[in-house]
């Protein structure tokens, strides 16, 4: 696979993907690949994420456990990202 071959793979990938192709690449213009970057809210993996988020931005009901999660059981179900010193 070429460069060419390489670069087009990628542009026909997510828009996640896409925007940084088009920028960091290819060379775009920002114009082209901001337009690509904010359509990532409505289309493909990140609005598929987003579309799971609550309401109020969390997911399922809590920042760092989900909502109702008591502590029994093995192991934890999952943390949030955040800096340790917070």
């Amino acid at each position: 696979m070429d460069r060419d071959e390489l670069e087009q793979w990628l542009l026909d990938s997510d828009p996640t993907l896409r925007w940084q192709v088009q920028r960091d690449l290819t060379g775009a213009p920002e114009e082209v690949w901001q337009a690509t970057r904010a359509s990532m809210a409505h289309e493909g993996d990140a609005a598929r994420l987003l579309a799971l988020q609550d309401a109020d931005g969390q997911w399922a009901g809590g920042a760092y456990f989900p909502a109702g999660y008591t502590g029994e059981g093995p192991g934890q179900p999952w943390t949030g990202a955040r800096h340790p010193g917070v």
